[in-house]
């Protein structure tokens, strides 16, 4: 399905950045995991992955708004919106049977920025 958009150099711009944010994306989980030791802090990398989720949404968020009709929009992305949210839960902590948090991205840079997580 062909999404027209009413910003056509906009676009492109959403593209290029797109293609970085994945590029980056990939390195910072490579970095992370791919090796015995993670090449940074873990908090540093954790915190480069949920910013770049707040990229990719917020990249979904103005294609929405340029293109020229929503409902072909929602049609040809209505995929994505349960794949942002399982990634944004697993990425924001999950809490345990205890209502403690687990070691997600989340909640690593919340108890490395505002102390000890509950």
């Amino acid at each position: 399905m062909q999404i027209i958009y009413k910003n056509k150099p906009l676009e492109r711009v959403l593209i290029g950045a797109n293609v970085l944010t994945a590029a980056v994306v990939v390195a910072s989980f490579v970095m992370l995991f791919g090796f015995d030791e993670p090449l940074m802090r873990a908090w540093i990398l954790y915190t480069v992955q949920v910013t770049l989720l707040s990229v990719f949404i917020a990249e979904k968020v103005v294609r929405m708004f340029n293109a020229v009709s929503k409902s072909e929009f929602w049609r040809a992305n209505w995929f994505e919106i349960p794949l942002l949210l399982v990634l944004g839960i697993a990425v924001f902590g999950v809490y345990g049977s205890d209502l403690s948090l687990t070691t997600a991205p989340g909640a690593v840079i919340f108890s490395r920025l505002w102390g000890k997580a509950r």
